[in-house]
């Protein structure tokens, strides 16, 4: 293999022995190179190929941040594909997007500023092969880095997977969460609370991911097991009027679906709709 552009000291861009663009990485794998050197093989940690999709965002990635993030990314990248299922698959472009989010993960941790992932409750319960995945990240950011950032970040990079996979499923022509869904959804929290829910909300941004996911999970029938009886009865006796919009949802979407929404889902469902009715009623 020959260099054919140095990124930096650790990443060239190389052709490969067919001439095809790839992507090499490697502690010094473009340390005091130039293009036309062959590569030290015994530098190489990962190749990339096929990166016509991914080339221009991996080179701004590789100069902008250190490269333990880019590492790490590609060490979640591998363990995703062992772990998860053949169905699961991400899209390569999912290594950028951790390491980049790891990064500014750690520049907020060191300015003193977290964000709180309000979907971590349901990322660990109906995603938690990802967010297994998302542990190991954020310990080999603490292995490496020395910063140790919390559960909520894991549930980010689960996020990250959670949205690779349904890049695959596009790519692979798989049904998306049809529009039309989410928008019917969205028609009932606004007819039942005679409200205009505020888009540029934080709150709106976290149900809209929300319904995306519970939706996708309605039409592949992904059923769990029955939520805690009492955190139910708590919700629904807290959020009478959030947990009768729930209910209008779940009747619509199991007949426009064909499937059913368990109390989990109900649950999780009343705790997103009463919040964003209140932000938007505000």
């Amino acid at each position: 293999m020959k260099i054919k552009k140095v990124v930096n000291n650790n990443v060239v861009c190389a052709l490969d022995e067919g001439g095809c663009e790839i992507f090499v990485v490697g502690t010094g794998v473009g340390f005091k190179q130039k293009p036309g050197n062959e590569i030290d093989s015994t530098k190489i940690d990962k190749i990339f190929t096929n990166v016509t999709d991914i080339g221009s965002e991996f080179i701004r990635l590789a100069q902008e941040i250190p490269y333990e993030y880019i590492s790490i990314a590609l060490e979640v990248y591998e363990e995703a594909k062992k772990v998860l299922p053949e169905n699961k698959k991400m899209n390569k472009r999912v290594s950028v997007a951790i390491a980049d989010h790891l990064s500014y993960a750690v520049q907020r941790k060191e300015q003193g500023y977290e964000f709180e992932n309000t979907l971590l409750w349901e990322i660990k319960k109906f995603y938690p092969n990802e967010f297994s995945i998302g542990k190991k990240a954020i310990s080999l950011v603490k292995e490496k880095t020395g910063t140790e950032l919390s559960e909520d970040e894991a549930g980010f990079v689960a996020l990250h997977l959670m949205n690779a996979r349904e890049a695959v499923d596009k790519e692979r022509g798989s049904n998306p969460p049809p529009p039309e869904i989410i928008k019917n959804v969205l028609n009932i929290v606004k007819f039942t609370f005679n409200i205009e829910l505020q888009e540029n909300s934080i709150s709106y941004e976290r149900f809209i991911t929300h319904l995306k996911f519970f939706v996708m999970r309605a039409i592949k029938k992904e059923y769990y097991d029955e939520s805690d009886a009492e955190i139910y009865e708590k919700v629904k006796e807290k959020y009478p009027d959030a947990y009768l919009c729930a209910k209008r949802v779940q009747t619509y979407v199991e007949a426009a679906l064909q499937t059913n929404v368990t109390d989990e889902e109900l649950t999780y469902l009343t705790l997103h709709i009463e919040r964003v009715a209140n932000r938007s009623s505000d």
